[in-house]
C-alpha cells in the first residue's frame, strides 16, 4: 500500500484555467509533452511526475491501467470550459 511522506518540491510550473481554455489543440499538446510539466520517463523506464518526481508506472500495464483511469474521469471533464467563468489571478479566486 502507498505510504505518506512529505516532498518539498520547491516551486513548480503552473498554468492558469483560463490561459489552458485558451489554448489551441497544438499549443496544449506542446503543453502536455513538455517534459518540465507533466510526466517524464526515468533511466530506470519508470513513469514519474515531472514536478515532484512521484512515481506512476513501473510497467506497460501500469500504463495501460493509468490510461484507463484516465478514460473514466474523462467523463466528469466539461466539454467546454468558459473562459470567462474563471477570474484573473490576484482577485483572491484560485484558477
Amino acid at each position: 500500500m502507498p505510504e505518506e511522506i512529505e516532498v518539498n518540491v520547491g516551486s513548480i510550473k503552473v498554468v492558469e484555467i483560463k490561459t489552458m481554455a485558451e489554448m489551441t489543440e497544438q499549443e496544449y499538446i506542446d503543453f502536455v509533452k513538455s517534459d518540465s510539466y507533466l510526466f517524464l520517463v526515468d533511466h530506470h523506464g519508470v513513469l514519474r511526475c515531472a514536478q515532484t518526481g512521484m512515481p506512476f508506472a513501473t510497467s506497460p500495464r501500469q500504463v495501460d491501467l493509468l490510461i484507463e483511469y484516465l478514460q473514466y474521469e474523462r467523463s466528469k471533464v466539461g466539454e467546454a470550459v468558459r473562459v470567462n467563468d474563471f477570474e484573473t489571478p490576484g482577485d483572491g479566486n484560485l484558477v
